[in-house]
């Protein structure tokens, strides 16, 4: 899901802005990652992957993380448009560990989408996926998408077999008696 081979039918730059929080629980700290938002931006098509800390203190840094897209495919039409259903539509950010081991590790944003069913295949292959709330301006895009690209399936009901008759090639029912 996440590495198609073919090209997106829409594409919007936007940057990462994460989070990582030193949380003390009781004589215990560990280092935490967040999502804190996903930003549209305006960059080129091609602009490279870069990561620039911006904040660092208080047990608190902020990494932006620019050049990432949001792609949309036609085919993931259905999974945008049930995301949109939810109150706030949510963006899933998919993450990689870069570097390190435990505390020292660094989360890496790879992925960027409006898709749940892309974000959980990712849950379940144990991949970090953090969630924020959809920023208005992607959420608009993503819905004009959605309703130039989906058409629900026709819902058909499902025609019962009549249990009344009985087979003619199926063996005889055994008797009870």
């Amino acid at each position: 899901m996440g590495n198609r081979q073919h090209r997106p039918d829409a594409s919007m730059p936007v940057s990462v802005l994460m989070e990582r929080c030193r949380i003390e629980r009781g004589p215990w700290a560990e280092m935490q990652w967040r999502v804190a938002r996903v930003i549209p931006s305006r960059g080129a098509p091609d602009t490279p992957i870069a990561k620039t800390l911006i904040h660092s203190g208080e047990g608190r840094e902020e990494y932006l993380w620019t050049g990432h897209r949001v792609e949309l495919f036609k085919d993931g039409a259905e999974g945008y448009w049930y995301n949109l259903l939810s109150d706030p539509a949510y963006l899933f950010v998919v993450c990689y560990a870069e570097g390190g081991e435990g505390e020292d590790a660094q989360l890496a944003p790879c992925l960027v989408t409006p898709n749940q069913d892309e974000a959980n295949a990712h849950l379940e292959s144990e991949d970090r996926v953090f969630s924020t709330p959809m920023p208005p301006e992607l959420c608009d895009w993503v819905e004009r998408f959605v309703v130039e690209h989906y058409v629900p399936e026709e819902k058909r009901k499902r025609k019962r077999r009549n249990w009344t008759q009985e087979d003619e090639r199926a063996p005889p029912r055994a008797r009870r008696d």
